[in-house]
């Protein structure tokens, strides 16, 4: 027994490493049987996904195969037709280039008007081109020297001038291209600008007739009346200028456009018979 020891020590090591050996192999059996059955799930699981999806493609394509085209001149096409040709033209008006040089053109329509309304006016400089500056908001005068901004060109009566050109040639814009902008200016004592004597608050009270005695300030005052009766009936009826004032000219179309009479004497804002009620 001693001395056969060693050889069943030796048989039996490698009957322990072919046991180990045959163990690996049925467990890479098992693992390899076990990834097959999986594909094979998959598989069918596949298959019959792509049996659903034929099915579906075969039902759309039945449908579309039956139903009937759409007309040319049905009411979609021609809503699909409007909308492609309205997005083009926006986009065309977003186009920077588009829109300054549409901007540029009307600011020299607006110019021209604005030149014309100021010799009218005799304002400073009217034989200057006027225009309105779209980025710093003022009227300009460009003279053969160099422009001059309304801020510099002196008296209140200038100021007054460059608003109503600039303002009324704005309104005229907007009026003869149906733009959605209210169709009326408010105007509170326009005649306040051009500090007029005593005698020249008596004829803007309606107290003397004749303008020419006393001096340029009611002159003016008329003048300027007359400039806005003349653009009212010019865009009529489309446009209205309320004037809140003192001045209460002898002209006939200055008394005809009065809503109530000028408060003088009894008539007022409060009645006097209010005050005098004990």
């Amino acid at each position: 027994m001693s001395r056969e020891e060693p050889r069943l020590q030796e048989h039996l090591g490698g009957l322990r490493s072919e046991l180990e050996e045959r163990r690996l192999n049925v467990q890479e059996r098992r693992t390899t049987v076990a990834a097959l059955l999986g594909q094979r799930e998959f598989a069918s699981r596949l298959q019959e996904t792509n049996i659903r999806a034929a099915h579906v493609v075969g039902r759309i394509s039945h449908y579309l195969e039956n139903v009937d085209a759409t007309d040319e001149s049905a009411t979609l096409r021609l809503a699909l037709a409007d909308a492609e040709r309205r997005v083009e033209e926006l986009e065309a008006q977003l186009d920077v280039d588009e829109v300054e040089a549409l901007k540029d053109s009307i600011l020299r329509v607006l110019s021209s008007q604005m030149t014309e309304w100021a010799s009218i006016l005799q304002l400073e400089h009217a034989n200057a081109p006027y225009r309105l500056d779209d980025k710093q908001l003022t009227v300009v005068a460009d003279t053969s020297e160099r422009p001059i901004v309304m801020e510099r060109m002196g008296s209140a009566e200038n100021w007054l001038g460059c608003h109503l050109i600039a303002l009324l040639a704005l309104h005229q814009h907007f009026i003869r291209r149906t733009r959605p902008v209210p169709n009326f200016l408010f105007l509170d004592q326009p005649s306040q600008v051009y500090f007029p004597s005593m005698d020249s608050y008596k004829v803007l009270e309606g107290e003397i007739g004749n303008l020419e005695e006393v001096g340029a300030d009611a002159l003016a005052v008329q003048r300027m009346f007359d400039f806005l009766f003349a653009t009212v009936a010019a865009l009529a009826p489309n446009f209205q200028i309320i004037v809140t004032e003192h001045a209460n000219l002898p002209d006939e179309r200055f008394q005809q456009a009065l809503v109530e009479q000028p408060w003088r004497g009894r008539l007022a804002l409060i009645p006097i018979d209010w005050l005098e009620q004990p």
